[in-house]
């Protein structure tokens, strides 16, 4: 029996409680109560007085001594249960107190050291205070009764060991409650843990799939990405779900399937739904829809088709944006799910985006298709006018050639007057012809069918020959300034396009200043390597709401059909076309009836 004692007294000298209390409940029960069965059986031997006859006492301490034998043959699961080894407790409890009251000559003192030691042992929490509690409680009662007047009776020694095995018995089972209890808040905390853990991934994951639907949404405008991307998040989510995109189709009010993802994609398509079904439904409400079972729900149309798919629960999410229904977003799981408040909201937004990604790549897609057909109507318009140029130039040529040749007098004598009029015919076809050629060229340059020269061009000769263009007096009270440096640098570009631009020009100061005068200069800007040319005039100027128009094609600041000056409206454009392709820009200052000021700068 000492063995057992000193056993069990090996086991409490580990440093780690959890190394004690997980130790067989039945070996460390059973061994806890030798200690109590044997003090008990003393105290009823050899206590004087005893109030039980001796062979009721031997054959009641036979019994209790075999009662804990017997324990070695009870099952180990039901040490395991407080149901089972309370009672046992309840049962030492009331023997050891019987032992101790029917032993007699024990006085109070025995009593308050037994219940002190219980109670001390109960509201020890901590494993260090039982092991303090179990090693005092016998050396504080023994100091007593040492000094007490009973100190020469033996049986008082038998009394000494008491408080320690009591504190030793109960304290285990206050223990093993005491870190059962902590094992089980523990793993609760764990689980706790592991939940928020998981919830907070849960999170992570879907924030994560709402930023890539919303980069795809920024990144790009293809319809199929975008679907790639919002399946790709969904399957990552909830494994195995299966997703499907309908499309309201405006002209038939019917939603369409447009792609799904871990479905039966030719099946889904060949069925006809005909306004059927919860996505419909979801399609007129304009709100979530759930159902925990497809096949089930007594409202699901035709529940062979989803048993054929192995689908069970069904969300229905209104793909909506500002206020409009696109179409329906659906998600459908192969086993039964009750959709949570909070994947309804994760699903909606991710609906919300998915939406608006869906409606930007339509209106990207009906932007492309009136681009082309924008592309085509001009192309079909530039077509138009290039061969109409070529077709009405052939004629006009033909009609001025003979108009000179009669105004000439080659085909015989004619009137002044006859001349006067001839005259008038050819400036007015020369008109035509110009406005003809202007159509051809423009159209050209929209083409972008003119390419640009490089070659050596002297700034001095090229004005000069300008000049020597306008010495014929002009049919106005115009008169035209020359201001240009002999020393002009020659620079490398397209002379033709360059005289053509200042041509344009002059052009069109001479024809919008009724009287006064026009001014050309030029000048060179050393530092910033430029040349700049300057026509200014004195005519009746441009409103500074139109100086950002004048440049467009057909464009002229009065368009009515009272303007007074002819043309088209191409000489500007013309101008600011050939500018751009040598590289150069076109700048304009003007207030009305104060004149405009066009400066030309090219790079060299």
């Amino acid at each position: 029996m000492s063995a057992s004692i000193s056993t069990v007294l090996a086991q409490f000298s580990v440093s780690q409680p959890a190394a004690i209390l997980e130790v067989p409940k039945k070996t460390a029960i059973i061994r806890l109560r030798w200690p109590v069965v044997i003090l008990g059986s003393y105290l009823l031997l050899y206590s004087n007085g005893g109030r039980l006859d001796p062979v009721i006492a031997h054959g009641f301490l036979l019994f209790y001594l075999l009662s804990n034998a017997a324990l070695y043959w009870v099952d180990e699961k039901l040490f395991s249960s407080s149901h089972f080894y309370a009672p046992l407790v309840l049962f030492d409890l009331l023997f050891l107190t019987a032992s101790v009251s029917v032993s007699g000559q024990i006085g109070a003192d025995f009593y308050l050291a037994y219940f002190v030691t219980i109670v001390l042992c109960g509201i020890c929490k901590d494993f260090r205070g039982w092991i303090i509690v179990t090693l005092l409680s016998p050396l504080v009662y023994g100091s007593f009764l040492l000094q007490s007047t009973e100190r020469l009776d033996p049986i008082l020694y038998l009394r000494i060991p008491f408080p320690f095995v009591v504190a030793l018995f109960y304290g285990y089972f206050v223990q093993i409650e005491n870190f059962e209890r902590t094992v089980k808040e523990k793993a609760e905390r764990e689980a706790q843990r592991r939940e928020t853990q998981e919830q907070i991934r849960r999170q992570l994951e879907r924030i994560r799939a709402l930023n890539q639907i919303n980069l795809a949404i920024t990144s790009s405008l293809d319809f199929n990405l975008v679907l790639g991307v919002l399946h790709e998040r969904v399957e990552s989510l909830r494994p195995g779900a299966a997703t499907a995109v309908w499309l309201l189709d405006r002209q038939t009010g019917e939603l369409q399937f447009i792609a799904c993802r871990n479905l039966n994609e030719e099946e889904w398509k060949s069925y006809r739904w005909g306004g059927r079904g919860f996505t419909t439904d979801v399609l007129r409400s304009r709100r979530p829809l759930v159902v925990t079972n497809l096949q089930a729900e007594r409202r699901t149309w035709n529940p062979e088709f989803y048993r054929r798919q192995g689908l069970v629960s069904f969300l229905g999410v209104p793909l909506l944006v500002k206020g409009e229904v696109l179409g329906v977003l659906s998600f459908y799981t192969t086993t039964e799910h009750e959709f949570t408040d909070e994947e309804m909201e994760f699903f909606s937004a991710l609906a919300a985006q998915a939406a608006i990604a869906i409606h930007n790549s339509q209106l990207f897609e009906q932007a492309q298709r009136q681009a082309l057909e924008l592309e085509k109507s001009n192309r079909v318009k530039d077509e138009f006018l290039s061969t109409m140029s070529h077709v009405l130039r052939t004629p006009l040529n033909v009609i001025i050639g003979y108009t000179g040749m009669i105004k000439d007098g080659i085909l015989g004598q004619i009137s002044a007057e006859q001349e006067r009029s001839l005259e008038k015919i050819m400036v007015r076809s020369q008109d035509l012809l110009d406005m003809i050629s202007g159509i051809l060229q423009a159209t050209s340059l929209e083409a972008e069918a003119v390419a640009a020269e490089s070659q050596p061009v002297n700034l001095t000769e090229l004005l000069s020959e300008l000049r020597s263009a306008y010495e014929a007096p002009l049919a106005k009270e115009v008169a035209l300034i020359w201001d240009y440096p002999a020393d002009l640098p020659t620079i490398r570009t397209d002379k033709d396009k360059l005289k053509q631009i200042l041509a344009q020009i002059i052009h069109n100061a001479i024809k919008f200043t009724p009287q006064g005068e026009v001014a050309i200069s030029a000048r060179q800007v050393p530092q910033e390597r430029k040349v700049e040319f300057k026509v200014s005039d004195t005519g009746i100027g441009i409103p500074q709401d139109a100086l950002l128009l004048i440049f467009e094609k057909f464009r002229q600041v009065d368009s009515s059909q009272a303007r007074t000056n002819g043309g088209i409206g191409l000489g500007l454009f013309i101008a600011k076309r050939l500018a751009d392709l040598l590289g150069g820009t076109i700048q304009v200052e003007s207030e009305p009836g104060k004149g405009s000021v066009f400066t030309v700068t090219l790079p060299y």
